[in-house]
């Protein structure tokens, strides 16, 4: 493991693998945990999470750590999006990768209704869950435009859940790259929610993520790239990722130097 140095972030781990990134991951969660096992969580989804979460349930499951008391939210829901029948569903991969493996209650997840009828009212209610239970924990990935929940560029770093459209860049890495049918409206906390917590993870794999990474943390900070809200709060951040998104990340650092 590697600590990378950045000026305004508390800590940046660079591991040599997706699995011990997976697990250094967990362990950050776990620690939340530990200090607070009645903690609200805010939960990302995608593919890079998986890993992160197998690890968190195989480390549990050898402990006797109280993911039963916790609390947990998620970051966003595609709309429509009906968890019993869309594989989609941002809610229903939490309810098989993190509700149920870590037995969170059913009264203690709070989710997002893709199935609501006005997504407007939807995210206006979800906003009072959050203002109701303070997140101790938010868990990140970044995304293309460094988008982090499904705030896209030019999202004002004030604004809170919502429903919105997808850029066109998203839609496509979804429609075109992963080849799904997903729709191209959302609910999603909003970068005013995402910051309000008390600690930040990011987790990223990959020179693609190392690239937005770049982006973010090197750039100016601005809405064009939402995650470049992190260094704002800087302090409060932990960013974990593997050598292939640091080497970009240091790649694309030393050009802009040279």
């Amino acid at each position: 493991m590697r600590i990378l140095s950045h000026p305004e972030i508390a800590r940046i781990e660079s591991w040599e693998s997706i699995d011990l990134v997976a697990v250094a991951a967990a362990n950050v969660i776990l620690e939340s945990v530990r200090e607070d096992p009645e903690a609200m969580i805010t939960y990302a989804t995608g593919n890079t999470m998986v890993s992160v979460y197998e690890a968190t349930e195989t480390i549990v499951n050898k402990t006797d750590i109280p993911f039963h008391r916790t609390r947990a939210a998620h970051l966003d829901e595609y709309w429509p999006a009906n968890p019993d029948l869309d594989e989609f569903s941002f809610v229903r991969y939490l309810r098989n990768r993190v509700f149920k493996p870590l037995q969170i209650p059913l009264g203690q997840r709070f989710e997002i209704d893709g199935t609501a009828a006005d997504p407007s009212e939807e995210a206006l209610r979800y906003n009072e869950v959050l203002s109701r239970n303070p997140v101790a924990l938010a868990i990140l990935g970044i995304g293309p435009g460094g988008h982090i929940g499904f705030n896209e560029r030019g999202t004002s770093f004030a604004q809170k859940t919502h429903f919105t459209r997808l850029s066109q860049e998203t839609i496509d890495r979804d429609h075109v790259e992963r080849g799904l049918s997903t729709p191209e409206n959302v609910i999603t906390q909003g970068i005013a929610n995402i910051i309000e917590a008390q600690r930040i993870l990011m987790v990223a794999f990959g020179a693609k993520k190392g690239g937005y990474l770049h982006e973010a943390l090197y750039e100016p900070i601005t809405f064009e790239c939402p995650a470049s809200v992190l260094r704002i709060v800087g302090k409060k951040v932990i960013i974990i990722i593997d050598e292939a998104a640091a080497a970009e990340l240091e790649k694309n650092r030393i050009s802009m130097t040279s």
